[in-house]
């Protein structure tokens, strides 16, 4: 342990309990920590004789945290910051420090239980990352869903969302999120980066990627490549039908199917990319001729009743996949086990 320095923002000669976190001292009024914070109150409850060397009475005597200077300098920051400071913070363009400072915020706020205060530091935290304005780097993803974790585990839908919006704009790298929501158990956004990853390419010799995480891959191919073949091998059922002339329209939707999966919007794709190519077939040529009658005419076509169907079962697979994703990549628990959803 070097020798302690006086923080130079919050460190207050007339202050009358002496904080030290990480070497840095900080000297405040008692009475600002225990208005909104329940732990510093029950630490501070016994009446503190100034005269005797209690711990918090001088320098030499501080109250030890186990905190970072960074996360105590946020949360005295937010105790004695003034309107007019807010208001300016929030005019100015949002930055990782500012987002990286407010995450501090939210954590050691939470330990505190200083009063609704993880949760605006957190909400502050969203605002500036609306529209993601800059890069996410790997420290503000792993901080920004940690924090978020254990201090609004009920947000974590849209912490996922912004972190996916980040991929879709290039403002975040594939491996950093990969094995930022591997760490951390986000089995949601852990598959979607897993097919983003794997529907991009180039993945097998990435650096980047730990070995883990490319054998993961791996077993996603494998899985993906047998699924579609799976899929293609016939049409899914048309839950529901409604038409009138089921066998025929049953009939033309096979007919439809083999066009759909042999169009180059389809077939073009990667034969792991089985989400792409579901979605692609609801668009595609032979797929999207239709009929405004109930009898399907000669020539492919399927009516709107059949089609509206053909475009609910569909969306029912993609939604399925789409439920379990992190699962088709890991690895089988024997040789002979089968993938998920095969």
């Amino acid at each position: 342990m070097g020798t302690p320095l006086h923080d130079p923002d919050f460190y207050d000669e007339d202050g009358n309990v002496t904080l030290c976190a990480q070497d840095v001292l900080f000297k405040v009024h008692r009475s600002r920590l225990t208005r909104t914070s329940i732990v510093f109150k029950s630490m501070f409850e016994l009446p503190l004789n100034e005269d005797d060397d209690a711990e918090g009475s001088s320098d030499v005597r501080p109250i030890m945290l186990n905190d970072e200077a960074e996360e105590i300098r946020a949360l005295l920051w937010a105790l004695h910051v003034l309107p007019h400071e807010v208001t300016a913070l929030f005019q100015e363009p949002a930055n990782e420090a500012a987002c990286l400072k407010f995450l501090r915020l939210s954590l050691v706020a939470h330990k505190y239980e200083v009063e609704h205060m993880d949760r605006w530091a957190l909400d502050t935290v969203f605002t500036f990352l609306n529209n993601i304005p800059f890069n996410l780097t790997r420290i503000l993803i792993h901080k920004l869903i940690s924090v978020a974790l254990l201090c609004a585990p009920d947000e974590m839908s849209m912490v996922e969302d912004i972190i996916r919006a980040a991929l879709d704009m290039g403002r975040a790298e594939l491996p950093v999120v990969l094995s930022a929501a591997e760490a951390l158990g986000l089995s949601s956004l852990a598959g979607y980066a897993y097919v983003r990853t794997l529907t991009q390419g180039r993945w097998l010799r990435d650096p980047k990627l730990p070995l883990q995480i490319r054998t993961n891959l791996l077993a996603g191919y494998h899985a993906f490549t047998e699924l579609w073949l799976e899929i293609s091998r016939a049409p899914p059922t048309i839950q529901r039908h409604q038409c009138v002339h089921l066998g025929p329209c049953l009939w033309m939707w096979g007919e439809i199917w083999r066009e759909s999966i042999l169009s180059p919007d389809v077939h073009n794709l990667q034969p792991a990319d089985v989400l792409g190519k579901l979605r692609a077939i609801k668009t595609c040529g032979p797929f999207l001729k239709e009929r405004s009658g109930t009898w399907p005419e000669k020539g492919g076509q399927l009516t709107f009743v059949c089609r509206s169907g053909a475009v609910a079962v569909l969306d029912d697979r993609i939604n399925d996949i789409e439920g379990k994703l992190v699962q088709y990549f890991r690895l089988p628990p024997d040789a002979d086990g089968d993938e998920p959803g095969v």
